[in-house]
């Protein structure tokens, strides 16, 4: 009888002790939402719920940690949206303006993490719209104070990034960090995923991001551009190519941007600029409008006095192409088709120019 009890009690420790692959989230909604559905995404759609009473329920199992979100609609259009980690335990959520996620192990460590981004990032953006709306400054001075503001922040986040890499490089938070100092350095890229768990490899914007890499690397300096085609990419709605410009004895700027966007507008100076400066028999400027409707494109040609070549109704596959994941993104090309530089800005657009033109 006593070996029986004992050994029942050894099963009911091991039993206690095992490691429960169970997760509850419950949450908590304005109750406009009343009645609306509620979907889980963990990568796809693992779950639905309805909103009852401004509250609701998820309730399942999972072996792999993973990001997930939830996101709601109101009747009246009115969005809220969480993410955090999906993980065994009782997730607890308040979907509002603000959305917060808490009560497991890592979702605590996330938001002590984005808690230290926004200590520093929030008195930054503050300073930030404070000296461009000050009007005792003129501008050389003002431009100056701002240029040294960002210069001091991104020193500052970038150690908190790299820090809070290292306290979890070996959990799926470490995937954060990863993505906001490494997004556009592929070496360091490189090197932090070396470090990095299976977890944060496995993350689906850490995958994208290595995908990118990959894709630009096809694309680098030095190598022979990729030929895309849009079937309705003429003004008259006729099919072009990029190799219909490139590649065809003619230096070519190739601007991919859209109506919509502030940058690139902002770049459209610079771009007239060149292209009075160089436009001939051996230079040439082609637009590539991506995710921009075409009477939008048109009505900004127009309006920026652009005059140069322009296919529109590009988009994700031409973008995906040379690995951009941000517009504006202007390259030159060589007379056969090399990539001679990317991700020309500014003052850099001429002066990159001028280096292969002026010396011939």
């Amino acid at each position: 009888m006593k070996k029986a009890v004992i050994i029942a009690l050894l099963i009911t420790i091991l039993v206690a002790c095992g490691k429960s692959d169970k997760y509850t989230i419950t949450g908590t909604v304005d109750s406009t939402f009343n009645g609306v559905t509620l979907y889980l995404n963990a990568g796809e759609i693992v779950d639905s719920t309805i909103i009852d009473n401004g509250s609701f329920i998820f309730e399942g199992s999972t072996d792999i940690l993973t990001i997930a979100n939830i996101r709601a609609a109101s009747p009246d259009k009115k969005i809220v949206y969480v993410e955090f980690i999906l993980e065994p335990g009782n997730i607890e959520v308040e979907l509002a303006e603000e959305s917060v996620a808490g009560g497991t192990h890592l979702n605590s460590i996330r938001n002590r993490y984005y808690e230290e981004v926004d200590s520093l990032y929030k008195p930054y953006r503050t300073t930030m719209n404070s000296l461009a709306a000050n009007t005792e400054l003129d501008e050389e001075s003002r431009d100056k104070k701002i240029e040294e503001l960002q210069k001091e922040y991104i020193a500052a986040i970038n150690k908190v990034y790299l820090k809070h890499f290292d306290l979890n490089k070996d959990n799926i938070v470490g995937a954060y960090p990863m993505f906001s100092i490494a997004r556009d350095n592929k070496h360091l890229f490189d090197s932090l995923y070396n470090l990095a768990c299976d977890a944060i490899k496995n993350c689906d914007f850490i995958k994208r991001l290595k995908d990118r890499y990959e894709v630009f690397e096809k694309t680098a300096e030095g190598a022979m551009f990729l030929n895309f085609t849009v079937e309705n990419g003429t003004s008259d709605g006729g099919k072009v190519s990029l190799s219909d410009y490139v590649g065809k004895g003619k230096y070519v700027l190739v601007d991919f941007w859209a109506s919509w966007c502030v940058p690139c507008i902002k770049e459209t100076p610079n771009l007239i600029s060149a292209y009075k400066r160089f436009k001939g028999n051996r230079f040439e400027i082609v637009g590539i409008a991506v995710y921009d409707e075409k009477g939008r494109t048109e009505k900004a040609i127009k309006e920026h006095g652009i005059v140069w070549p322009v296919i529109f109704n590009a988009g994700e596959e031409e973008l995906d192409l040379y690995g951009i994941d941000g517009i504006p993104h202007i390259i030159l090309f060589g007379p056969d088709g090399t990539i001679l530089a990317r991700g020309l800005r500014g003052e850099r657009i001429e002066e990159t120019i001028s280096k292969y033109l002026d010396k011939r």
